[in-house]
């Protein structure tokens, strides 16, 4: 019985030392919570770039070809940032400055990537989707003829591929961090 009481001693003693790497965990979650702000730049920009010019062609001229596509480019503007926001939810902040909260935001923040890929690929789909059909809608081309103009061969099929092979390489690369970040989680008996 006294050996129990011995070892519960020992492993809170050891619980109580500083974790080795959690300085570092910590800078690298602030780090990259730094970088994510300054990258909501980028999407915020796309949004007032195309969004404005979408509005502006219904503005300029209020005809039914604008008109579709300003609803086709909103529809997907619209799509883009509820996902985005629904999928980064509770990956902002840690809920306390423990090392064990930076260690969840960090993981939170791996399973909200690879949650995010499959709706990434879906979202580059939808916006194909919408250019083609806005494009055979306006336009006085055959399916075919579109299929194999400049924008759609780029976009489409050699864009496509790429993004989706950039996607799978991101989803591997965060798949093995999580790995990583879980197996840290599990040693210092966090489950």
């Amino acid at each position: 019985m006294t050996t129990d009481l011995e070892l519960d001693s020992w492993r809170l003693q050891w619980q109580r030392q500083p974790v080795r790497g959690a300085a570092e965990l910590k800078e690298s979650v602030l780090r990259e919570t730094r970088r994510t702000k300054v990258a909501l730049l980028a999407p915020a920009a796309v949004t007032a770039i195309i969004g404005g010019w979408a509005l502006l062609q219904v503005w300029l001229s209020p005809v039914p070809s604008a008109i579709s596509l300003a609803i086709g480019v909103w529809t997907c503007i619209a799509f883009a940032w509820a996902g985005s926001l629904w999928l980064a939810r509770g990956t902002w902040r840690p809920r306390a400055e423990t090392t064990a909260e930076f260690l969840a935001l960090a993981i939170r923040r791996c399973e909200s990537s690879l949650r995010a890929v499959p709706f990434g690929i879906a979202l580059y789909a939808l916006e194909l989707a919408v250019m083609f059909l806005w494009a055979l809608r306006t336009g006085t081309v055959t399916p075919t003829e579109l299929a194999g103009s400049p924008p759609i061969i780029v976009l489409g099929w050699l864009g496509g591929p790429i993004f989706v092979a950039g996607a799978v390489w991101y989803a591997r690369r965060k798949r093995a961090e999580l790995n990583r970040l879980l197996e840290l989680r599990r040693q210092l008996g966090e489950d």
